[in-house]
């Protein structure tokens, strides 16, 4: 499925995001983006600073279902693998058991941050398919955030700054289920 968007109200020109979704195997979807942040309209390459300070970033959000009761919860968890060495102070005895963290979902909880780095977590659920997901990284990886509800959980992708009236920017993600937990 292709979806297009012209967002006109998005500052300072307008933006044009395209989405298209795909099914790669029985448990496996795959989400592209395109998204190009148009420059103000009359601006000309004098204006290339001050475009650059206009400069906003893409967010992709997921929700899933989230449970917080005695022997059905849910966790989100992140390899350490590719997180960087700061992230990683204090995480060692992770890092021994398989190199994962994972957090407890808290409904109406605070936001979770994952570290730099972080491309990929897993929503893992008692007695459901655990949920994975995968981003793509080029020079930068894109910055994820849990954000829990009252039942669900908003997962925020925001990837790095674009420019406006630049190349159009592209991102991918991998949604896959995989056995219950």
């Amino acid at each position: 499925m292709k979806l297009r968007y012209d967002a006109a109200d998005v500052f300072p020109g307008g933006a044009t995001i395209e989405k298209s979704i795909r099914l790669e195997r029985p448990n496996e979807l795959r989400v592209e983006y395109r998204v190009a942040l148009k420059g103000a309209a009359g601006a000309g390459a004098n204006d290339s600073q001050e475009s650059r300070s206009q400069s906003q970033s893409f967010v992709a959000v997921t929700s899933f279902p989230a449970i917080a009761r005695p022997g059905r919860e849910t966790k989100f968890c992140w390899s350490l693998e590719h997180v960087s060495a700061d992230a990683t102070v204090g995480n060692r005895e992770q890092e021994a058991k398989g190199g994962w963290h994972c957090e407890d979902f808290k409904p109406e909880g605070e936001p979770i941050e994952l570290p730099v780095g972080t491309k990929r977590v897993e929503v893992r659920t008692t007695g459901r398919p655990a949920m994975t997901l995968e981003w793509d990284c080029a020079a930068e990886c894109g910055r994820m955030t849990v954000e829990p509800k009252h039942l669900s959980a908003l997962l925020l992708l925001k990837f790095p700054k674009l420019t406006p009236g630049a190349d159009p920017a592209q991102y991918a993600i991998h949604i896959r289920a995989r056995e219950r937990e």
